[in-house]
């Protein structure tokens, strides 16, 4: 016999089904062209910067196109760190 789960708040229901421990497609996809350009890159910073540009570029379409609010530490971090990574790209 199996003991009965508790109704506590800290009970968790695993995932179930044949899919449960598989990363979505897209994940899998992206994570492989970041593979292979690694391989193929001179300088992996270079491949690294063109990764991390997908944050200051999601922010910026959540400000442009969601018209999520554009508050000042906001704006400062997608600055920044588009400066940064210019930087990194241009050596």
């Amino acid at each position: 016999m199996r003991p009965e789960p508790s109704s506590g708040a800290g009970n968790m229901i695993p995932c179930a089904g044949p899919l449960a421990d598989v990363p979505e497609p897209p994940f899998c996809v992206a994570y492989g062209i970041v593979l292979v350009a690694l391989v193929f890159a001179d300088n992996v910073s270079y491949v690294v910067a063109f990764c991390q540009l997908s944050i200051p570029l999601g922010a910026a379409f959540g400000i442009l196109a969601l018209k999520e609010p554009a508050h000042a530490p906001k704006l400062i971090g997608i600055v920044s760190m588009f400066i940064g990574l210019v930087m990194v790209a241009t050596g």
